[in-house]
């Protein structure tokens, strides 16, 4: 090729490139021009398709073989095919047990998504009852992903996995209809095809791919790039052929690194929005597939495949972290749109509440309502393990509290208020509204130059930028780290609420929201005399303030967030979100305590993944 062709090429494949940015579907045709361009130009502008329609996160997935061996099919490249002697181990179904295990260290190792792959044509009955019990037992610990391939299935039995938690399925095409027959004459092209658009129809998305190096070649990738594009499958998984002793394509020469990257990079301008994941083979590959992925691959299968090696995660998180993309977390019945970072969504939204010029008296819920609220909830037939906004929506009580400030409490004292207040001062002020801190009475303030500090305001203000005096932001500052009751007898102190709602009105009226942070846990006196208790509800009901509970998230959450919430609902006081600090979105302990917490309360919780201060 001279260097007049080759400049040219370059400028056609940039433009190419450019359209496919802006909308435009490539043709067979098209593609022609990228099959001779440099490597290195050809993967970088593949990369530019994939940054540009991606958040530059990177999804891991994981399969194990829960049934091996025994399969009626003559693939040729298959070692599970009884007609090709290759001493695989064989068995049935695995136990739930070692299935749910797997699932579990893998969400804790950070995999997006977990599959349960079987072998043989299709699953009978029998094993599709006790496969889809496995994904519910899973389902049932862990919020990992699920996935499953079963084979050539039938649109009933699609329907079944996916009420059993499956959301995506996966069956390869494997390669171009023209060169399929020379790989398999057991089932057919259509034959995938027509599985694919069941599993479809049933409500699940799709991942299928294929191999490369089978003995095809560049255009029969190409066609079965089209092919997927035309089924609009949401993964494509590509392996390379890891020859098997005793298999039709044990000699087949192993493909050239180059050429695997072209078609790579190929195939990220036919299909520049899906995930296009490196699977089997990899283990080939003298960089672990490093330079596979910078020729436009966002996703991967890590860990073992199916009856050959892979690569331990660990690595491969290491390795992709490096090269600058985030791994994909999780989001599984939507935990990660309870993020802390999402809390104005109730905050600054006034459904359900009233202005805050508003005189009327506070209105209490009954219990039955509650009781009521929670029978109507069907948790035995919803599929959904978390929060779901519609829960939301219809346990919101009407209570007649201001609009324009909240009352952040806890199930006990060190819990996080004062960073969790911090925090979403931080957070609300992203949406350009002036925000207000207020702490009415603080205990365990700090001597700075022999004057008292208040030290949670303090916080506050250095961490939240506010320009205020500390000191200005309580209406009572103890030096004592005692009770607020104590800490103002020890000091023969009036703790006065006309004065609190007062200091809070002057404060909040010049803010458009006000953050207002209550003592130690939910139940706390705040001052005691001889024939008075005023408690910390007395204060949130003179403000006419809605709360937030902060809790932690360990064991024992549960616990604490139920009384908590319970002593709220008998003394008047609207809780309208949870947060548990410390969370870790990996940790099932924290997940499942979440769930439970959102069951028993029918409140909406959130998670703060940061410490306290």
């Amino acid at each position: 090729m001279n260097i007049n062709t080759s400049n040219n090429n370059k400028i056609k494949a940039i433009k190419l490139k450019d359209m496919i940015i802006k909308g435009y579907k490539p043709s067979f045709e098209d593609i022609d021009i990228l099959k001779s361009i440099d490597i290195d130009l050809l993967s970088g502008l593949a990369c530019e398709i994939r940054d540009y329609f991606s958040d530059g996160q990177f999804e891991l997935c994981t399969i194990i073989n829960g049934k091996s061996g025994k399969c009626s099919e003559n693939c040729s490249f298959c070692a599970q095919s009884v007609h090709h002697n290759t001493n695989i181990e064989e068995y049935d179904c695995l136990e739930n047990k070692e299935l749910t295990s797997s699932a579990l260290t893998n969400y804790k190792n950070g995999v997006n998504r977990f599959s349960i792959v079987t072998s043989g044509r299709k699953l009978s009955a029998n094993e599709l009852d006790i496969v889809c019990g496995q994904f519910e037992a899973i389902k049932k610990i862990c919020p990992i992903n699920l996935c499953s391939s079963n084979g050539l299935l039938e649109l009933d039995q699609f329907k079944k996995l996916r009420s059993s938690g499956v959301t995506r399925y996966h069956n390869n095409l494997e390669t171009s209809r023209n060169f399929f027959p020379n790989i398999c004459t057991s089932h057919s092209f259509d034959d995938k095809i027509n599985a694919i658009k069941n599993a479809q129809l049933a409500g699940l998305s799709v991942c299928s791919g294929g191999i490369f190096g089978l003995g095809e070649d560049l255009d029969d990738r190409i066609s079965m790039a089209f092919s997927l594009r035309d089924l609009n499958v949401d993964s494509v998984p590509i392996n390379i052929l890891n020859p098997i002793t005793n298999t039709p394509l044990e000699n087949n020469k192993p493909l050239e690194y180059d050429e695997i990257r072209r078609s790579i990079s190929i195939y990220r301008f036919i299909l520049p929005k899906i995930n296009i994941r490196l699977a089997g083979g990899r283990i080939l590959l003298s960089d672990k597939g490093k330079k596979a992925i910078e020729s436009g691959l966002n996703s991967m299968i890590s860990g073992e495949m199916l009856t050959t090696s892979g690569i331990n995660t660990t690595d491969d998180t290491e390795m992709i972290k490096n090269m600058g993309f985030s791994i994909k977390k999780t989001n599984d019945r939507n935990i990660l749109s309870d993020s802390l970072e999402n809390i104005g969504e109730i905050l600054l939204s006034n459904k359900n509440k009233v202005s805050s010029n508003t005189d009327n008296d506070y209105t209490k819920p009954s219990q039955s309502t509650l009781k009521e609220e929670l029978n109507a909830m069907d948790y035995k037939n919803t599929s959904s393990f978390f929060y779901s906004k519609e829960i939301s929506d219809n346990n919101q009580h009407n209570f007649l509290n201001r609009d324009d400030a909240i009352f952040v409490s806890g199930c006990n004292t060190d819990i996080g208020k004062t960073y969790i207040s911090s925090q979403i001062i931080n957070i609300l002020k992203e949406t350009g509204i002036s925000l207000g801190y207020y702490k009415p009475v603080l205990s365990g303030a700090y001597l700075n130059n022999e004057k008292l500090v208040a030290g949670d305001c303090d916080y506050v203000v250095r961490h939240s930028y506010l320009d205020e005096d500390p000191n200005k932001l309580s209406s009572y500052i103890f030096k004592e780290a005692y009770s607020p009751h104590l800490a103002a007898r020890f000091n023969n102190q009036l703790i006065e609420s006309k004065k609190i709602v007062k200091d809070f009105k002057r404060i909040s009226s010049l803010k458009d929201f006000t953050i207002v942070e209550g003592c130690g846990g939910i139940v706390c006196p705040i001052y005691e005399s001889d024939n008075r208790l005023l408690m910390q509800e007395d204060l949130i009901k003179s403000m006419k303030l809605n709360t937030i509970l902060v809790i932690s998230s360990d064991l024992g959450s549960i616990n604490a967030a139920i009384t908590s919430y319970q002593y709220c609902l008998d003394k008047g006081i609207n809780i309208l979100a949870i947060i548990m600090n410390k969370f870790d979105i990996n940790n099932v302990k924290h997940i499942d305590n979440k769930r439970l917490i959102e069951k028993l309360t029918a409140t909406r919780v959130f998670f703060a993944k940061d410490t306290t201060i």
